[in-house]
């Protein structure tokens, strides 16, 4: 906090004779060259710089590229999320982008390229949607699964609603070594925690909804088949085939279709085992259960 108190001439003394690194302001912090430096140190998956690029692109349309972050002040801060809310966007939305620019600030801050944080105080709001949160019931599923072209894709509709896989990421990275038969478990190896200490994968219980279906695979599984659902590929993205068969089976499409899925599969294991267990298996925190997942139903 000192440091970033003193002059620009001063602060030089300090990082001259090697007491501080030198700050960055050789050129204007411009909105533009923060968020070029952040992306270009930022170590985060795919999906994450997409979420935060477009929290860049809600920065830019309203301050501009050439704005000079060490104007920026709680006021204008709030005049950018005010015009968000005017826009229309989700309150879910709106939190996570103020989140991101929360996040932009604090790193630029840290290393000396603006001196304060005018994001830190503004307010996020919830992420959690409960509008958009549906049950979907098991007799609504099982017509839907009826539908299903193949065993696989039965068994990657139960996989999420049984299991509470994230799909595709975790369902399509199951393989046949993952399955314990004697244990009627599966490993369920998870690309969105493996950052995570101790995250990258979970137990699972084969429950008595899912086992039909995949063994179903299995015995139709050719000889060497590592991956469970090996049909697919990993890169597919099964939501448009998943509304089809949604409405062949005549039933109204809800929203979030894989995510509802996982968040049923929560809700009624929480009703039947504590919370902790209940999370352990769906690989996610009480937190994030309790404001994402879990629904009065």
């Amino acid at each position: 906090t000192w440091l970033r108190s003193l002059s620009d001439s001063i602060h030089k003394r300090l990082a001259r004779v090697g007491l501080v690194e030198p700050r960055e302001r050789s050129e204007t912090p411009t909105l533009a060259r923060v968020l070029d430096a952040y992306f270009r140190a930022a170590d985060v998956k795919d999906s994450t710089r997409t979420r935060a690029g477009q929290a860049r692109r809600h920065l830019e349309d309203h301050f501009g590229e050439g704005f000079d972050m060490r104007t920026l002040t709680l006021s204008k801060a709030d005049e950018w999320r005010a015009g968000l809310v005017e826009a229309g966007y989700a309150e879910a939305t709106i939190s996570r982008t103020v989140r991101y620019a929360r996040q932009f600030a604090a790193w630029a801050m840290r290393r000396g390229m603006i001196d304060a944080n005018p994001f830190a105080d503004l307010h996020a709001g919830s992420q959690s949607n409960q509008d958009r949160t549906v049950f979907v019931e098991r007799a609504t599923i099982d017509r839907v699964i009826d539908e299903a072209p193949s065993a696989e894709w039965r068994l990657l509709i139960a996989l999420s609603r049984y299991c509470g896989l994230r799909v595709p990421s975790e369902a399509f990275a199951l393989r046949w070594v993952d399955v314990d038969w004697d244990r009627q478990s599966l490993r369920i190896r998870s690309p969105k925690t493996e950052h995570h200490s101790g995250k990258g994968s979970r137990v699972v219980p084969i429950f008595p909804e899912v086992k039909a279906a995949l063994l179903d695979v299995f015995e139709q599984a050719p000889e060497g088949n590592e991956r469970v659902l090996a049909s697919f590929k990993p890169s597919y993205n099964p939501h448009t085939q998943m509304v089809r068969l949604i409405e062949r089976a005549g039933v109204e499409t809800w929203p979030r279709i894989w995510h509802n899925l996982r968040a049923s599969r929560q809700i009624e294991l929480c009703a039947q085992h504590p919370l902790h267990t209940a999370c352990a298996w769906l690989g996610n925190s009480a937190a994030i259960a309790s404001g994402h997942y879990l629904k009065v139903t």
